[in-house]
């Protein structure tokens, strides 16, 4: 495991965890001054890849090194939680106690939606909210009782799956809601090479504006294979993991049902991945979460689950056409997918190729 450099000092210029932090002489101007701004309220808008997450993370450094007060870390899945949760715990830090790094208050939103509603969230100095574009415009607006002083909130409206269900809310929107004066926007990408922006840019007709913003101006080709049927998509995944000796991979998937359909087929094969889903209706009840992001297996969830995270590889597989709707934004979910890769990305398919793939 590459060691982490403490966060003491807010100093990362020795040795780095590309995973989780950069060098903060690294950051442009614009994420070094949301970073060191003492402004109380801000809002940060930023496209994939621009290290939102990451910025979000330094910001709640600095309130436990500087004593601000309380605070409330909120986030969208389950998935990103676990990934933020796992980088503070491989923080090596003599200021900070193991204890103290371990308890950090990170919250899924529907935890903090529960708390609410049982009248058992506390109010805190500051919140910090990552992925703020797909929450429930009345959820957003119940949160401004519970800050005594600061927030932080990040998003992009690219990347919003749900936006029917939240009334097509903008960050801008949001910013009125809450009452939020500062507002940044970072414009460079660094995660995705420019060959994979071109072609998720196109996903979403962007006309190119997130190839024009990315650092990396280099990368392959997203690669596109077909396959006679999903278990010959899911063997070939394997193969290229294993025979590439990748140890950064993510399968990301639509629906649930189908990240369960992956680890079944994976499990006959004693193949071993890490999946995370959830099954909820009239016949099933069922969720699993094995996700280890200190480890190196490969990863399967869903589109939806991967907000936020990043991965050297991403694989899609079953990217066909279908009409299934679950109150899905499929144009934005697959921009979300694609936008995951820092080095490659591969997509496979056995019928028709999702149109929005073409």
């Amino acid at each position: 495991m590459q060691e982490i450099i403490s966060i003491e000092e807010l100093e990362f210029d020795d040795v780095i965890n590309d995973k989780w932090l950069i060098p903060e002489n690294k950051l442009d101007e614009i994420q070094y001054k949301i970073l060191n701004n003492d402004e109380e309220k801000m809002c940060v808008s930023g496209g994939a890849g621009s290290g939102k997450t990451i910025l979000a993370i330094y910001r709640l450094a600095k309130i436990i090194k500087e004593n601000k007060g309380s605070y409330s870390f909120i986030v969208y899945t389950l998935a990103l939680k676990e990934f933020i949760k796992t980088g503070i715990e491989e923080i090596e830090s003599e200021y900070y106690s193991y204890d103290t790094l371990r308890n950090i208050n990170i919250f899924h939103v529907n935890e903090v939606e529960n708390l609410i509603r049982n009248n058992k969230f506390e109010s805190v100095d500051y919140i910090i909210i990552d992925e703020v574009q797909d929450l429930k415009p009345e959820f957003i607006d119940s949160l401004k009782k519970y800050i005594n002083k600061g927030l932080l909130v990040l998003g992009d409206d690219k990347q919003q799956l749900y936006s029917e269900q939240n009334n097509n809310q903008t960050i801008n929107d949001i910013r009125k809601v809450m009452d939020i004066p500062n507002y940044y926007e970072i414009e460079k990408n660094y995660r995705v090479p420019k060959e994979i922006a071109k072609f998720a840019g196109k996903i979403i007709n962007d006309s190119g504006e997130l190839a024009e913003r990315c650092v990396k101006d280099f990368g392959y080709k997203p690669k596109i294979i077909k396959k006679k049927n999903y278990k010959d998509q899911l063997d070939n995944i394997i193969n290229i993991i294993e025979e590439e000796e990748i140890k950064d991979a993510a399968i990301l998937v639509p629906y649930n049902t189908q990240v369960k359909k992956v680890k079944e087929y994976y499990d006959k094969q004693n193949k071993e991945v890490e999946v995370k889903y959830r099954l909820e209706n009239e016949n099933e009840n069922e969720k699993l979460n094995t996700l280890d992001f200190s480890s190196e297996l490969p990863k399967v969830m869903t589109y939806h689950s991967s907000k936020g995270l990043e991965f050297d590889y991403i694989f899609l597989p079953m990217s066909e056409e279908n009409d299934r709707s679950e109150n899905y934004d499929m144009k934005n979910a697959l921009y979300v997918a694609c936008t995951r890769a820092k080095k490659r990305l591969y997509i496979f398919y056995s019928y028709e190729l999702n149109t929005l793939l073409k």
